[in-house]
């Protein structure tokens, strides 16, 4: 089966000539075919994300956000995250989250907005920050405990490791403090 296969739309194959070239893989190092090779994967990405492409987008979205053969433009890259993250695009929400934590001391309403769009939508890693953040008391109510277990749960149950290890040990605390209280 072809690589591709199934996506919305066929990846440019700029970006892989530009890298045999750079590094020379294979054929001989040639710079600029190396930057004209870059300079047309670069175009191709604009065009399909210009044309709607939500995985293109948020590709998009990242080469501003590091200047990956663009200028670097934050505002731009944070507009491209908003756009895809409120029409439900998991990914943007929970690079949102990322942004708004990584230029504050504390969650920001933004940051746990999307942080809590992203953990609802059953973003694996979003249900394991929100949970850890609920776990410390950073925010949640009474049932913030509870709330935050099912979260784990959840993200282990798709395979995240870090969840299914904060879930190990805290089944460990918990059978130490039974057979602490056994004891006593």
């Amino acid at each position: 089966m072809p690589p591709f296969r199934g996506l919305k739309a066929k990846p440019p194959s700029k970006k892989v000539d530009y890298l045999l070239y750079k590094n020379g893989d294979g054929v001989s190092i040639d710079v600029e075919k190396a930057d004209a090779f870059r300079s047309r994967y670069i175009d191709a990405v604009k065009r399909l994300a210009q044309v709607g492409k939500e995985e293109w987008k948020l590709k998009l979205a990242y080469m501003y956000f590091y200047g990956d053969g663009v200028r670097q433009d934050n505002q731009q890259a944070i507009e491209l995250f908003h756009e895809l993250a409120t029409a439900g695009h998991t990914v943007a929400q929970f690079t949102l989250w990322k942004i708004y934590k990584a230029n504050s001391a504390a969650p920001s309403s933004d940051g746990v907005y999307w942080l809590q769009k992203a953990a609802g939508q059953g973003h694996t890693e979003a249900m394991y920050t929100l949970a850890s953040l609920m776990l410390i008391g950073k925010f949640g109510d009474e049932n913030a405990h509870n709330e935050a277990i099912c979260l784990l749960t959840q993200s282990a149950e798709k395979d995240f490791l870090p969840a299914e290890e904060l879930l190990r040990k805290m089944r460990s605390r918990q059978l130490d403090k039974l057979r602490m209280k056994k004891i006593a």
